[in-house]
């Protein structure tokens, strides 16, 4: 969860399809079919990015490979975990120099998309921007299982990500066994019951008036025209580089996420504050809907016991210094139900801060794990 330059990041990019490769690349940047983020209320394309790191025997043997899938954190693009953004990592030249120096086994290793036009999706299906969470365990996985060698296998498939990413593969590894074996979180997007108060999206109230605001303005429109001055709003929240507007424009991605609801005019979100004469009123249904985005985790830990127990391994990685205090306080409250729920996993806090240790994380330890616990040919 970070500014970053969206509308130059955005212009800046040309994906090239798998076909345009060269036979020998071992660092792909593709453009794959999405068939579930198809109907979303707001046209979310059905092509999306994704960049394939391979092993370097890759072509040279016949082997099959474990795979590593990284979902990257808000507004954060695919290509920045091979540019240079996060101190200068480039993913594919850090597996590489691992793997030569004997400290992992031979992987492939994917970025998969989950930033769309409000910011980013949080891997989870909604009518208003997609099944997100469908296009990474269907369309992604599927894509990756037919076009190269991998062990198509939950046993050799670990899922991981950063901030939103982080939140992503904890829902999507607590949900899917079946598909991801392993789960590295950094820096997961979690709550615990104060988490949605000390997240500060209602806080202080003239952000509800605001927010009240720009819905009946947009509730005046015409639907259509109201989508696009949605969607100008929107880039103009990001072109702003304000801080305050970026965490407006987070609370829009983030109710369309968790509190989405089509009968509902643009921007298709059940708020849980309305208009009552002079004042304003709580719909708490959808105020719950808020808190179980992050949070709830009480009620996921139980509903997804037998689902975490199959996992063959389970990490939570925060900076002890993330600025968002809530994201330590509810990584420590949810490994807190692991332990009282029997269900193996481990926290690790480090002395840094959000993402100012994403290189370091990655490369000491996230890969070292899913080395370990990932099946290999």
């Amino acid at each position: 969860m970070k500014i970053l330059r969206y509308s130059a990041v955005i212009l800046g990019l040309s994906f090239l399809n798998l076909q345009a490769q060269r036979p020998a690349e071992r660092l792909i940047q593709a453009t794959i079919p999405a068939p579930s983020l198809a109907d979303s209320a707001f046209d979310t394309p059905t092509e999306q990015p994704l960049i394939i790191c391979l092993p370097p025997s890759y072509h040279s043997s016949e082997a099959r490979y474990p795979v590593v899938y990284f979902l990257p954190g808000f507004t954060t693009d695919v290509t920045e975990m091979i540019d240079g953004t996060f101190q200068k990592l480039n993913i594919g030249t850090a597996l590489d120099e691992l793997i030569a120096a004997g400290k992992i086994k031979e992987m492939i290793f994917v970025v998969a998309n989950g930033r769309n036009f409000l910011g980013g999706s949080f891997y989870v299906n909604s009518p208003v921007t997609g099944n997100w969470e469908d296009f990474i365990v269907k369309d992604v996985v599927q894509y990756v299982d037919r076009n190269f060698r991998t062990q198509a296998k939950a046993e050799s498939r670990g899922i991981s990500g950063s901030s939103m990413g982080g939140f992503g593969a904890v829902n999507l590894g607590m949900r899917h066994p079946d598909v991801f074996g392993a789960v590295y979180s950094l820096s997961p997007g979690l709550f615990d019951e104060e988490g949605l108060t000390n997240q500060g999206m209602f806080v202080p109230d003239d952000k509800i008036a605001q927010y009240l605001a720009k819905q009946e303005e947009l509730y005046a429109l015409p639907e259509s025209e109201a989508k696009e001055a949605f969607k100008t709003f929107i880039s103009d929240l990001y072109g702003a580089v304000s801080l305050s507007k970026y965490f407006w424009a987070f609370s829009y991605a983030y109710g369309a996420a968790f509190s989405p609801n089509l009968e509902k005019g643009v921007p298709y979100i059940d708020y849980p504050f309305s208009r009552s004469g002079d004042g304003v009123e709580l719909n708490r249904q959808a105020l719950q809907n808020y808190i179980n985005g992050f949070g709830g985790q009480a009620e996921k830990v139980r509903a997804n016991k037998g689902n975490l127990l199959k996992l063959k391994g389970l990490i939570i990685d925060i900076g002890a210094r993330d600025p968002y205090k809530w994201i330590v306080q509810g990584s420590r409250h949810f490994a807190r139900l692991l332990q009282e729920a029997g269900i193996p996993h481990e926290l690790v806090e480090h002395d840094g801060g959000h993402e100012d240790r994403l290189r370091e994380r990655v490369e000491n330890h996230l890969l070292t794990f899913f080395s370990e616990k990932l099946v290999s040919d």
